[in-house]
């Protein structure tokens, strides 16, 4: 359990709870070790790898390549652990507090996504709305227009009629003229 801990640098909140102030020391002891321990072979593949010199002089302060933790008032190397120092949040909190933001965020996430889809909904009927207005009044336009055409029809029937009529009368007379 301890070299996956140390392999992967990462300890289960859970399993952290349940150690002891003693247990906790020695594995976050263990755990500098090992940074330090991994930090040498980088060091020293650094060296081996004359193409990164520039990565090199970087990490190099004054030709002299060192790690130098902070130490406790018991010459031991200096650990925080998060929530347990005067003024520190518990873990808890902190973790509720993680949750809240993400659960305030995602609510925020979907209440857009449902404007979005009502604010479409809503275009989509105004389209609907303006096509069935704009087909309603073409209608009526072409309602209006065979009306008017056929009252252009009737009137033109009853022209011709009363020219019938007059030609016939006109017919009538002339042949009475041709009478008499």
């Amino acid at each position: 359990m301890l070299q996956q801990i140390l392999r992967d640098m990462y300890i289960d909140p859970d399993l952290l709870a349940e150690l002891n102030e003693e247990q906790k020391q020695i594995l976050f002891y263990k755990m500098r070790e090992e940074q330090i321990r991994r930090w040498n072979e980088w060091d020293k593949m650094l060296d081996k790898e004359e193409s990164k010199m520039k990565i090199k002089a970087k990490f190099q302060h004054n030709n002299s390549k060192h790690i130098e933790w902070l130490q406790g008032a018991n010459g031991e190397v200096w650990v925080w652990i998060m929530g347990e120092a005067n003024g520190d949040k518990p873990y808890e909190q902190i973790t509720e507090e993680i949750m809240a933001e993400r659960a305030r965020q995602q609510a925020q996430k979907e209440a857009e996504e449902q404007w979005k889809k009502k604010e479409a909904e809503i275009e989509k009927k105004f389209r609907d709305a303006m096509a069935k207005e704009k087909a309603r009044i073409v209608a009526e336009k072409w309602k209006v227009e065979i009306e008017d055409r056929k009252a252009a029809k009737l009137l033109e029937k009853k022209f011709q009629e009363e020219l019938k009529k007059q030609q016939e009368v006109k017919g009538k007379l002339q042949y009475e003229e041709n009478l008499l």
